[in-house]
């Protein structure tokens, strides 16, 4: 996959399967991330914290979701957080 095209159909198609799907805070969490994303691409030399990096490896390879079946989903975003995490 080369193209953002590429990349929405690949989120669109795995979304449905991924555990915790259809859980409001996590779609918008994931959705978030997935626009980051877009918006950034995949790191190259020209970005200045990757400079010293070779991301041709993550370019080139094929990924693909796991299959190992469902976890237990918290309800909220803040049953995951640690009881005393900071917030910025």
């Amino acid at each position: 996959m080369s193209t953002s095209t590429d990349y929405q159909q690949a989120f669109a198609t795995a979304t449905a399967h991924l555990n915790g799907h259809n859980t409001s805070w996590m779609d918008q969490l994931r959705q978030a991330g997935f626009d980051r994303f877009l918006d950034l691409g995949i790191p190259s030399r020209r970005n200045e914290e990757w400079k010293y990096t070779t991301t041709r490896p993550i370019q080139s390879g094929t990924f693909s979701l796991r299959e190992d079946g469902p976890c237990d989903i918290p309800a909220t975003l803040s049953d995951v957080r640690p009881e005393n995490a900071i917030e910025l």
